[in-house]
């Protein structure tokens, strides 16, 4: 299974990276995972510059395809003013919108404060529930700090990663002996 896990800080630094390299390393130790990172910050300007699905290009373009044919994606967004970054949604807005449909996406945010906590269900589901894909039932929400020496800390928070990460494994295993999922027919 080829799973793309998507870090969309715009920060080399930040707890976003810190949260999706600790899902990637709870997935690794399931067989058969091959993970591709996909860091938002690797990117710098030249997401910004590319205005369109039409203007997709070198780096752009890899990290776009990586999602778009990856079998599953993980998804971890840093919380700014109260929702997603604004990179962060540009790049989702450059993912064709069929190419998640029916894949399991898990859903990861790092917040400032627990005020925000509830950012994944108002605005990150519906955001990928208009790509029809099989979301993973629990989300990870943590705050700065939740980590200490650059690591998840929390041991509740822990084992809510394992238990994310385990019902997408789920997912994808019913994904893989299930039949294909015939292409939305709406669009």
């Amino acid at each position: 299974m080829r799973v793309a896990v998507v870090s969309g800080s715009c920060s080399q630094n930040s707890k976003s990276r810190l949260l999706a390299m600790h899902l990637a390393d709870c997935l690794a130790g399931w067989d058969s995972a091959d993970l591709w990172m996909c860091d938002l910050a690797e990117l710098g300007g030249q997401l910004g510059a590319t205005l369109g699905r039409q203007h997709l290009d070198g780096p752009v373009r890899a990290m776009v395809e990586r999602v778009e044919t990856a079998d599953g994606v993980i998804v971890v967004s840093p919380v700014y003013q109260g929702s997603f970054g604004g990179l962060f949604k540009h790049f989702i807005d450059l993912v064709h919108p069929d190419a998640l449909y029916g894949k399991p996406v898990l859903l990861a945010a790092v917040g400032g404060t627990h005020r925000h906590a509830m950012m994944i269900d108002l605005q990150m589901r519906p955001l990928f529930s208009f790509f029809s894909c099989a979301l993973v039932p629990s989300s990870l929400y943590t705050v700065e700090t939740d980590y200490l020496a650059g690591h998840l800390s929390d041991p509740p928070l822990v084992e809510r990663a394992a238990e994310c990460v385990r019902q997408f494994v789920h997912l994808m295993a019913a994904q893989s002996y299930g039949t294909a999922v015939p292409a939305p027919m709406w669009r």
